[in-house]
């Protein structure tokens, strides 16, 4: 599915406003991020297009080490997966499983972005 300006903007939105320079100092983790962004009360309809918006940019670029430097360069993202022992797709597989679980939608997503049984975490 191609990302279009309005869907590259929704991603930039939150990984820019969410996951900038000094997140780690305000919330403490990417997942305390997470839950900051799911407190501020979006519909579930615009939750839902975000994990969607995610699934499709992780899979719209197949090399894993491209798609970690596309965080940081495309979507102004600071947190850095590796860190944590996480590729950038696997993290971003979970972000997408979260938010999908916080509005009730199946919140699993397999490797290759289909919703299904095996969960990325």
């Amino acid at each position: 599915m191609e990302l279009t300006d309005e869907r590259m903007e929704r991603l930039i939105s939150f990984f820019a406003g969410y996951f900038h320079e000094s997140f780690l100092y305000e919330v403490g983790s990417a997942d305390a991020v997470i839950d900051t962004y799911l407190r501020e009360g979006y519909p579930p309809a615009e939750i839902e297009a975000l994990a969607t918006d995610v699934v499709d940019y992780a899979d719209a670029c197949p090399d894993e080490a491209e798609l970690s430097e596309r965080l940081f360069e495309e979507l102004g993202c600071y947190y850095d997966p590796t860190a944590s022992g996480r590729t950038a797709r696997e993290w971003l597989y979970g972000v997408a499983s979260r938010l999908l679980r916080s509005v009730g939608a199946s919140g699993e997503v397999r490797r290759g972005g289909e919703r299904g049984d095996e969960v990325v975490k």
